[in-house]
């Protein structure tokens, strides 16, 4: 009970903190002077590295990492669902990514470096061998470093 308390009483305050002028006024601030433009630029330029990250670099790996049907893949499978998905989370990432440099470009990349680490996180529920944990953090945690890396170059202009 007292952890649910807890709980209630922490969110209540950040919902005060979330909804009060200055902050609403700075989320603003950043948001007008994302270039839309770039965003969209950005945003292509993240999804091409990614068809090449998961097909010409790291096909197989991934592959075998993540123990998918390679048959399935190749003969087309789910692709256009899969690429719906992965376009819409990568222009949700990219906004936010474009959101945290509107206030510094460092505040940017530690959202990079942040979202990263939750990937790793996650990812320690699923192997218990250093080995395929590493490979599978290089392959997707190193594209959301280099897609975000992306984002906060873009972002710039």
């Amino acid at each position: 009970m007292k952890y649910a308390i807890n709980n209630i009483l922490y969110i209540t305050i950040m919902f005060n903190l979330l909804s009060t002028n200055e902050l609403s006024y700075a989320l603003t601030q950043a948001v007008d002077q994302i270039n839309w433009i770039w965003f969209a630029f950005s945003v292509m330029a993240v999804f091409m590295v990614g068809a090449l990250w998961y097909s010409l670099l790291f096909f197989n790996t991934w592959v075998k990492i993540f123990l998918l049907d390679k048959n399935k893949i190749m003969q087309g499978g789910d692709m256009i669902r899969s690429f719906i998905i992965q376009f819409a989370t990568g222009t949700l990432y990219g906004f936010v990514v474009f959101t945290m440099c509107g206030f510094a470009q460092w505040f940017g990349v530690a959202g990079v470096l942040a979202i990263a680490g939750w990937q790793m996180c996650a990812l320690t529920f699923k192997y218990h061998g250093w080995k395929p944990f590493l490979t599978a953090l290089m392959i997707e945690s190193g594209y959301t470093v280099v897609g975000g890396a992306i984002y906060v170059v873009f972002a710039q202009f």
